[in-house]
């Protein structure tokens, strides 16, 4: 095994000299899975349409229930 070391500059300038960027192409939607996008992706409409959640709360393990005080929690 070679064991010379290289700066982490030359080793960028090497990895650059020796890779292409990928070209990118338009995928229907059901052939996605297991791709990467090429550009951020924003969604179209809100979802929730609504600023509300159904799901607002804490959990905590049972382990500590008795240490939790008995008025609640500060937030």
């Amino acid at each position: 095994m070679n064991e010379e070391q290289i700066s982490y500059h030359n080793a960028l300038q090497l990895t650059q000299d020796h890779i292409a960027l990928l070209v990118s192409e338009k995928v229907a939607l059901p052939y996605l899975s297991g791709r990467v996008p090429a550009e951020d992706l924003s969604s179209l409409v809100d979802s929730p349409s609504a600023a509300i959640s159904l799901r607002d709360g804490y959990a905590l393990r049972a382990a500590l229930a008795d240490s939790v005080p008995k008025a609640g929690f500060l937030v």
